[in-house]
């Protein structure tokens, strides 16, 4: 064998040997960013009426675009008040909160930022379970 041809195969055998280990850690860095999770709590209001700013919770819901939304406000660090929306289809809701408790959602990211799931705490009760099977107006 001539001496190129020996160089050019190592030279191929170290770029295969980096190609390797560069894959694995990219490999091994994407999967750790999809299991990281990091928790944020946000302190959730509502407006009672247009004029006062109620203590209490209430959930309201809406729907933009065919996503449904639990629609509400959260607590900024300056005390203001912004609102806040987040998808129905991504949230369980937990009645673990002593009633007069203030009601929070934990927003669950992975490790790019992406939502994975809400976890929405409210007083006990807070939930209506009524159904009105009446075919009367």
């Amino acid at each position: 064998m001539k001496v190129e041809n020996i160089i050019l195969i190592i030279l191929m055998l170290l770029v295969l040997v980096w190609t390797i280990c560069y894959g694995k850690e990219v490999f091994t860095s994407t999967q750790r960013l999809d299991n990281e999770r990091n928790i944020e709590k946000v302190e959730l209001y509502s407006i009672e009426n247009t004029d006062t700013i109620s203590g209490s919770f209430f959930l309201g819901s809406g729907k933009i675009n065919e996503t449904k939304y639990y629609c509400c406000y959260r607590k900024l660090d300056d005390g203001g008040l912004q609102y806040y929306e987040f998808e129905v289809d991504k949230t369980t809701v937990y009645e673990t909160l002593q009633s007069g408790s203030q009601a929070y959602v934990e927003v669950v990211t992975n490790g790019y930022g992406s939502i994975i799931e809400y976890k929405l705490y409210v007083p006990k009760d807070t939930i209506v379970q009524t159904i009105d099977l009446s075919l009367s107006n």
